[in-house]
């Protein structure tokens, strides 16, 4: 086993995965935003030095300078959730440390020296807290961290002083969007000091019916007390969705059974096919896996498939096939490549 490593927990079908974030700058430098690209550089350099003096960390890691990828491989980052779109777009030099299972990155030269990020499969939580702490706690032996005894790690945004936590869920809703009942959620969450947000966060939409989780402060809150309000919120927002989805396979079961394998003769059939319709019948994919109707399928399958069809993953995909061809077409014969022979009824 390496150091690291992907964890995983339950309610997969629902929780899509769980992110632990945690931002650091150190002491003697500004933050990035006043920094000169020599500056970014060296601050990347002295970062990646503290990561090699762990020599079990630095083997199971790389590191890359933004700079020396192209447009489209930044963007497959993005696309996967292991870079902010903030420091996607970036015209400054950034640098990134990425595991070999990609559960664990570092971006250098965000809005904060590093965020160090854990994300898992699943409810995970607690166990992405405890590796992002451990983590931390390393760096801290050789990097001296900005630290005020009243106001807790020092950010570029004042949201993330006191423990610099952010700890999100990406949850597949497509019930509690159907019935409208995300509006509520939504409220709720904003009265306990969470935000619901689209697929990419902050300023994105909920495609294919999944949102994210995640707290908006973290000043006057432990690590531990932010990580139980989030566990207990999805927990909640889980069994909304779970009650609604019984309700429907009791109230019309035929129309969702038609719901879910229309979907898949889409895919499996489809020439043409749309980012945002591709999206709704993977949502759809994933419900039917989820509730049983679809069999022998994964939802690392799924997850994959989710990734491998936005725009970047795309023209990934066109490189291999020498394709000059739509993307709609592109991405219809991808998923039917992908799919055939995949699905048997239960």
């Amino acid at each position: 086993m390496t150091n690291f490593e992907v964890r995983s927990g339950p309610e997969r079908g629902i929780a899509i995965s769980t992110r632990v974030r945690l931002a650091r700058n150190l002491k003697e430098y500004p933050f990035p935003s006043r920094l000169s690209n020599e500056k970014r550089s060296e601050l990347a350099a002295l970062i990646w030095e503290s990561i090699k003096k762990s020599p079990a960390l630095a083997a199971d890691c790389t590191f890359t300078d933004l700079l020396t990828l192209g447009k489209d491989e930044i963007a497959r980052l993005f696309e996967r959730h292991l870079i902010s779109n903030e420091f996607r777009l970036s015209p400054m030099d950034r640098s990134l440390i990425l595991s070999g299972d990609a559960g664990t990155s570092i971006m250098i030269n965000e809005e904060d020296h590093i965020r160090l990020q854990i994300i898992g499969k699943g409810l995970c939580i607690g166990s992405n807290l405890d590796e992002a702490v451990r983590l931390d706690s390393l760096l801290s032996e050789s990097l001296d961290f900005a630290f005020d005894e009243r106001m807790g790690y020092l950010t570029a945004c004042p949201t993330n002083l006191g423990t610099a936590l952010r700890a999100s869920v990406m949850l597949h809703l497509p019930f509690v969007t159907l019935t409208g009942v995300i509006n509520s959620i939504v409220r709720e969450a904003g009265q306990m000091g969470l935000a619901v947000r689209g697929i990419y966060g902050e300023g994105s939409k909920a495609v294919g019916d999944i949102y994210q989780v995640s707290n908006q402060f973290s000043l006057g809150f432990s690590e531990e007390d932010t990580a139980l309000r989030i566990k207990n919120a999805v927990g909640r927002i889980i069994d909304v969705e779970k009650n609604l989805r019984i309700e429907a396979q009791k109230q019309a079961p035929h129309k969702l059974a038609d719901k879910i394998w229309r979907a898949v003769g889409l895919l499996e059939n489809a020439r043409i096919i749309t980012s945002e319709e591709a999206a709704d019948a993977v949502s759809a994919l994933r419900l039917g896996c989820d509730m049983g109707f679809i069999k022998d399928l994964d939802f690392d399958f799924i997850d994959d498939l989710m990734t491998d069809i936005e725009p970047a993953g795309i023209r990934e995909y066109a490189k291999t096939q020498n394709a000059s061809l739509p993307e709609d077409i592109l991405r219809a014969e991808l998923i039917r490549s992908r799919v055939s022979g995949q699905f048997t009824a239960s």
